[in-house]
């Protein structure tokens, strides 16, 4: 009896510090009310200090990420998810194992504390992360939803949801790196023809996209209301009207760097 008495207080414990590593945000201060609940469950972290940073990482995705996010694509996350749900592990207990320190699907973000939490608890906001949830903002999009696993418009969108939210630091960071060592690393190895052939067509639309995206920052938003209303016919048309969306945002002057490396004509 006493054994058995112990151990239901031991599950009752359990069970009252995996609530409490549980947090839900629905409303944001100063905000209309979020129109997406936001969940995440750490209790698969083990270290009690990093689980304290839940609660803001939480917090900062509901109220400055998503809202960021909102603005620059013109996407409403809730058609598809009225709920998201961040479940944080550590390295060790990761679920989906391989180099990944996330995974969406569905309306979920599996998340590696060390990405989620831990790899910005210093910054200007604190704990937050706009790789993940981008997915999510894409996966929303009809001319997206079928692409996100490319990344494609992840090198400017994300800069910007860093400005947007209120990390200039590392927006200006982010952006400084683009101009000074990816692009010119893209550019450079397109020229000693070390990059796939395969893989040539996305590395200049991630070119055009970032060179863009330096001379105007605004045309990161303009690319996605270029993209709102295309609800493609199938995989050909999909590459068709983002290779002429991104040519539109140039004015026309990329179509052929665009079709010279890969890029189906349009």
């Amino acid at each position: 009896m006493r054994m058995f008495t112990a151990l239901c207080i031991a599950a009752a414990m359990t069970s009252a510090a995996r609530a409490a590593d549980v947090a839900t945000v629905t409303s944001c201060p100063s905000q209309p009310a979020s129109p997406v609940k936001f969940v995440v469950d750490c209790s698969h972290v083990k270290d009690p200090a990093t689980r304290q940073l839940c609660g803001p990482f939480i917090v900062n995705q509901a109220c400055k990420v998503s809202p960021a996010y909102r603005r620059i694509t013109g996407i409403r996350l809730e058609q598809r998810c009225p709920t998201l749900t961040y479940t944080i592990y550590d390295q060790d207990n990761f679920p989906h194992g391989g180099s990944a320190g996330g995974m969406s699907y569905g309306c979920q973000i599996d998340h590696m504390a060390r990405y989620a939490l831990q790899q910005w608890a210093n910054s200007a906001i604190g704990p937050y992360e706009v790789h993940e949830i981008l997915h999510h903002y894409q996966m929303t999009s009809k001319e997206l939803a079928a692409m996100t696993a490319a990344h494609p418009l992840f090198e400017t969108s994300m800069p910007e949801a860093q400005g947007e939210a209120g990390d200039k630091a590392l927006h200006d960071l982010s952006v400084a790196r683009l101009k000074n060592v990816e692009v010119p690393h893209l550019r450079a190895a397109l020229q000693e023809g070390t990059v796939k052939p395969a893989d040539q067509c996305r590395a200049v639309r991630t070119i055009v996209e970032s060179e863009l995206y330096l001379e105007n920052s605004s045309n990161v938003y303009l690319f996605y209301s270029k993209l709102a209303f295309a609800a493609p016919k199938n995989a050909a048309d999909r590459e068709a009207v983002f290779n002429a969306m991104l040519n539109d945002v140039a004015g026309g002057k990329a179509k052929d760097f665009l079709t010279a490396h890969g890029c189906a004509p349009f």
